[in-house]
């Protein structure tokens, strides 16, 4: 039995290091950006380099060509090991990239065998390269796993890069994107979303406005904000967590809609001034109800951003197909910014922090 087992841990010490010789000869690469450099494109990735021994070091490269299909085969004419995309989890553009359109790139990730679809897209407000770069001493996969938890806990709605394209290739709404940037520690972090039409890039919501955002998408149960707070002649910033919320559509039958969208929000208090008592149900009331105000008021303000720029993140025009049978592209195209579109909130405040 000794002698076996024995036998058994050499085969895998040989079996391990075959497996470690075969990937010390690729470079696998886990997030790869693009930017525009001129009137060319300029890629940049990052991949371990598992050379180092056990705790892989991150290192990045860069190419610069006339097409996004050809800059991967730039970088790799610098690379001392094959390039392989099969790992791939974040492709970001920089600012000046998603505003000339990220259509082509997209197009080119969808047609490669090679990628998976656990993917991330994102936007970023400076230089991807230079995102990129600040996350060097980092994990690789740095970057996926920010977005990752901040759709999971933040403000950032649930995709993926399956619901992107749902989007981007739909012609009866906009797309969206996470949108990074880099803060005044030079560190990178979750800036709110991007909106694109066309694959064009066309407004930022900050932090604040995502949140809001978000529970107008869809169903979600994540996300914090800090509400103003005011009983009698106090005030104050409330800090609250969301627990759970809905959201339902209806439309009325004039000819150009009136979008109704009633949200019903259960949440958490993760601090308050010490001047709120929540174990009273008068002061209970009043917060709640003052929350349903802010949220009312700020998700109509960003509707109306939204028609302004007539970029439909929401997806208003897909709702309205789906109720109309009779509606036209052309019927959305032309009343999309004239919709009017009322918020309802109802918010419960099911718990607050231990501290109450």
């Amino acid at each position: 039995m000794n002698l076996n087992w024995r036998y058994f841990c050499i085969g895998m010490c040989i079996l391990l290091t075959g497996c470690s010789n075969e990937v010390n000869k690729i470079r696998i690469v886990h997030t790869i950006g693009f930017d525009k450099e001129g009137k060319n494109i300029k890629g940049t990735i990052v991949s371990p380099n598992y050379l180092e021994g056990i705790a892989a070091k991150s290192e990045t490269l860069s190419g610069v060509s006339e097409t996004d299909n050809e800059v991967l085969f730039r970088i790799n004419n610098q690379s001392n090991y094959t390039i392989q995309v099969g790992q791939l989890r974040t492709v970001l553009f920089g600012m000046n990239y998603a505003k000339k359109g990220i259509g082509e790139t997209i197009r080119s990730l969808v047609n490669n065998p090679d990628i998976g679809r656990i993917l991330y897209l994102a936007i970023t407000e400076q230089e991807a390269q230079e995102l990129i770069k600040l996350t060097e001493k980092k994990d690789t996969l740095y970057i996926f796993n920010m977005i990752k938890q901040n759709i999971k806990t933040g403000n950032i709605p649930q995709f993926n890069l399956h619901t992107f394209l749902c989007m981007y290739y739909n012609k009866w709404e906009d797309s969206f994107l996470p949108y990074l940037r880099k803060n005044e520690n030079d560190e990178v972090t979750i800036g709110g979303l991007s909106l694109l039409k066309e694959g064009k890039f066309v407004m930022n919501l900050n932090v604040d406005q995502s949140f809001f955002f978000t529970l107008m998408y869809n169903d979600s149960s994540s996300g914090m904000h800090l509400f103003p707070i005011h009983l009698k002649d106090k005030k104050g910033l409330l800090l609250l967590q969301n627990i759970n919320s809905n959201v339902k559509y209806s439309i009325n039958n004039s000819k150009i809609p009136t979008i109704h969208i009633k949200l019903k929000l259960s949440g958490m208090i993760k601090d308050s001034p010490e001047w709120i008592n929540l174990e009273k149900n008068k002061h209970i009331i009043q917060v709640e109800k003052q929350i349903e105000e802010k949220i009312k008021q700020e998700s109509e303000k960003l509707v109306r951003q939204l028609q302004a720029k007539n970029v439909d993140g929401l997806g208003f025009g897909n709702f309205i197909r789906s109720k109309r049978k009779y509606w036209s592209l052309d019927d959305y195209k032309s009343t999309f910014q004239e919709m009017k579109v009322k918020v309802d909130v109802d918010t419960t405040i099911l718990q607050s922090g231990i501290g109450e």
